[in-house]
């Protein structure tokens, strides 16, 4: 207040300007770093849904090579995988700048590299075993069949044509339906095929012949199973089912990720508020103070002096002080 009063009233209105202008910019720059930083928030949260995107874009590739056996989904797959990687990082930056600690992302991060592996491991294990009838294992069983198929064509055994049908069908079978109970009955069915080829009118060395095709018929197709059963022969078992546990767990982490960020933004939200309304009510009040002193310290000599003034004209006392003045002036 003495402070006040040392100054001009010009520089008491210009002081009172300063102060309310300190004030609003002390709001607008809260405003400003509370919306940068709910930005930011939002970005991340874009940013994640990105993620999820290109996981779906992964699991597009996947079954495209599954379905289609064509190596450019493999290629796809590891451009795709690459651009994840990218994002996560992109993503691990921004969480860092937030301050926000997102283990989750870590744990993304590896289960999105673990289903990357997985794939290629399932990618390798289809190329061996073809990626058509005349390709890997496929191709092998295949020329297998037909060395057994050309033996007993050209010696008219028609009822080891008809067991060599149904090892064929059984095959097929278990091919299509991907069933584990047709290798059982494959075994059966070899089994009875070379009972009957010790029952047929065959020389020794035909037979010899039928049975040493028939065993490696036999072995390339129990491989082919084997690479199969590996791969998986639904999606709960064998590399398949690890991979949908492994997509599970990237869903699972994405989700989180998510969750984090939204309460994060949430809290934002929330501490922006009352954050604001603490300043906005803290500026009002000093404001108001620095108004009340500075309105007071141009009102308060104002109010002296119209008081003096009139006390001046009621008491008479103006009149008298000027007589006494007139008479000293004539009495000198």
């Amino acid at each position: 207040m003495n402070l006040l009063t040392n100054l001009t009233i010009r520089a008491r209105l210009q002081v009172n300007a300063v102060v309310i202008a300190l004030a609003l910019l002390t709001l607008f720059a809260l405003m400003l770093i509370n919306l940068t930083k709910m930005n930011d928030l939002g970005q991340a949260l874009v940013k994640v849904e990105s993620l999820n995107s290109q996981v779906l874009m992964l699991r597009r590739n996947e079954k495209d090579f599954l379905a289609r056996k064509e190596l450019k989904y493999v290629d796809l797959f590891t451009k795709n995988s690459a651009l994840l990687s990218k994002q996560i990082a992109e993503l691990g930056v921004m969480t860092s700048d937030l301050g926000i600690k997102a283990s989750e992302l870590d744990t993304f991060a590896q289960i999105s590299e673990l289903y990357t592996k997985q794939f290629v491991e399932v990618s390798q294990f289809q190329q061996k075993v073809g990626l058509d009838s005349k390709d890997g294992l496929y191709g092998e069983l295949r020329n297998a069949v037909h060395d057994v198929e050309d033996i007993l064509n050209s010696n008219q055994t028609h009822r080891l044509l008809v067991d060599m049908l149904q090892l064929r069908r059984t095959e097929k079978d278990f091919m299509l339906r991907r069933d584990a109970k047709y290798l059982a009955v494959f075994d059966e069915q070899m089994t009875h095929f070379y009972k009957d080829i010790d029952n047929a009118d065959l020389t020794g060395d035909t037979a010899t012949r039928i049975k040493a095709s028939l065993d490696i018929y036999k072995e390339k197709f129990l491989n082919l199973a084997k690479a199969e059963k590996a791969i998986g022969l639904n999606a709960q078992s064998g590399l398949l089912g690890q991979l949908r546990g492994t997509i599970t767990q990237t869903e699972d982490s994405l989700s989180a990720i998510k969750s984090k960020l939204e309460t994060s933004l949430e809290q934002a939200i929330s501490t922006a508020t009352i954050t604001a309304i603490i300043v906005f009510i803290g500026a009002m009040i000093f404001v108001m103070v620095v108004v009340y002193y500075t309105s007071q310290s141009i009102i308060s000599p104002i109010l002296a002096v119209r008081n003096a003034i009139s006390h001046i004209r009621t008491k008479k006392i103006l009149p008298y002080l000027l007589k006494q003045k007139v008479k000293t002036n004539w009495l000198s």
